[in-house]
């Protein structure tokens, strides 16, 4: 990490954050002091283990995480007021969104650590189901801005972002609801009163110099290992409704075909080997949408053989063959 150095920062203002889309989430609840009773001191933390955190939330803008394992975006906002969830894509460098009851939206699901920006109308307390026994996943961060949570135990931001100039982070902002505006933290310059320390439940925007290090809700920052041959990307899997349709290269998609695939970084025909964990999927490139370029979309049985379709989204090792 330390060979990792970033360059002078430059301020950021009203302009630079529309231009990025985090101003769309102005005015959102400051989750550090945002945890109910279910996180408080002493008993309270045992109903945390069997319950699940309780999140206050304000009318307005919320900054929140998602503490339980993957859910559909119905089930998991059952009863909340909510008028319309945020999350950013940051390899696309773009928003997904959930608009009840709009039946098409571009989140569909969320996972465990999933940073999101929730619109609500009217004041709410938001019980979360109990954190899945394994850790949260970890993310590979592109260079650029990234929008992540902390679910880990408190601890000083410099322990976590870096202390000195040699951080790769070049800045930090957290959202307080209080006062309407961003806390920035910068590696190097001595915290802020209002920025020292990271608490569970922090949403962060994160600026990287570099991309390519690996994000985990509970660790922070490490660098990722690089695999000669691979590339880091994402999948997901066509819709339902897409079966019988013909694709770009020929041919008729089948959704209970685990070879198929759609890719715009791949010529059609291409063999990639998608490797999730230990799991590997074999594909054939027939099909081209609107993804990055380290994107595929899979059948849902090719994405079955990777992960439970409820993951919807998953980060995968992508090789031509």
């Amino acid at each position: 990490m330390s060979g990792l150095k970033r360059g002078a920062s430059k301020a950021i203002d009203r302009r630079t954050l529309l231009r990025r889309g985090m101003i769309a989430a102005a005015g959102a609840a400051a989750i550090g002091a945002g945890l109910g009773p279910a996180l408080g001191p002493g008993g309270g933390r045992a109903r945390a283990a069997a319950e699940g955190p309780a999140l206050n939330l304000v009318q307005g803008w919320n900054s929140v995480p998602w503490f339980g394992g993957p859910t559909s975006v119905v089930d998991a906002f059952s009863g909340l007021p909510l008028k319309a969830a945020w999350l950013w894509e940051s390899d696309s460098q773009s928003w997904r969104s959930y608009v009840p009851p709009r039946p098409v939206n571009s989140l569909d699901h969320v996972t465990q650590g999933a940073a999101l920006w929730l619109l609500l109308t009217s004041d709410a307390t938001w019980q979360q189901p109990p954190r899945p026994e394994a850790p949260p996943a970890d993310r590979v961060l592109p260079q650029g801005w990234s929008c992540v949570s902390w679910l880990g135990s408190e601890v000083p931001v410099g322990n976590i972002l870096g202390e000195t100039a040699e951080s790769p982070v070049t800045r930090a902002l957290r959202w307080s609801s209080l006062e309407r505006r961003y806390h920035s933290y910068l590696p190097g310059v001595a915290a802020r009163e209002a920025f020292t320390s990271l608490h569970q439940g922090d949403v962060l925007w994160l600026r990287l110099e570099a991309g390519g290090l690996r994000w985990s809700p509970i660790r922070g920052l490490s660098s990722a290992p690089i695999e000669p041959g691979f590339v880091r990307g994402q999948a997901t899997y066509y819709h339902p409704a897409l079966h019988g349709n013909v694709m770009f290269c020929g041919g008729v998609y089948d959704r209970f075909d685990p070879t198929i695939a759609a890719a715009t970084g791949w010529e059609c025909g291409t063999r990639l080997r998608i490797r999730y964990g230990d799991r590997t999927l074999d594909v054939v490139v027939q099909d081209k949408g609107l993804f990055p370029s380290t994107h595929v979309d899979l059948s849902e049985a090719g994405f079955q053989q990777l992960a439970p379709l409820a993951e919807g989204r998953i980060d995968v090792r992508i090789e031509e063959l």
